[in-house]
């Protein structure tokens, strides 16, 4: 078993309140970009033939923000539970959903020929850095 991490209540406390507003950031991120999507959600990574490319509301600022709302959450459980492990976890999350949005991203090339302007100008998974 790990070594169990001991943190004064106050730390742990300061710890747990990071866990809670990016466990509320995470589901603004979901919330939103569901919304958002309105009749061009689906299960799938491949776009919708009806679908239309949105870009605004929080696609202004990420084009995958239901992959970023669950990475968030993953790393707001983490602090939550003060977990190496989890972060570890998490850091596997990111790896998988930002493979899954390089697929996405060929399929939406395919379909939307402004996909690549806007590809330019809005970070794929974490607004302002990648």
């Amino acid at each position: 078993m790990p070594p169990q991490v001991t943190l004064s209540p106050p730390v742990l406390y300061g710890v747990w309140a990071a866990a809670l507003l990016f466990g509320l950031f995470a589901m603004l991120l979901i919330t939103k970009g569901l919304l958002d999507l309105g009749d061009s959600l689906t299960p799938l990574p491949h776009p919708r033939d009806d679908g239309q490319l949105v870009r605004s509301g929080v696609y202004r600022f990420v084009r995958h923000s239901l992959y970023s709302g669950l990475i968030v959450a993953g790393f707001s459980w983490a602090l939550y539970q003060v977990s190496l492990s989890h972060l570890v976890g998490t850091t596997r999350l990111f790896g998988f959903f930002n493979l899954k949005a390089s697929r996405k991203e060929s399929w939406l090339l395919q379909k939307y020929p402004d996909y690549a302007h806007y590809q330019q100008h809005t970070k794929r998974l974490v607004s302002w850095l990648y």
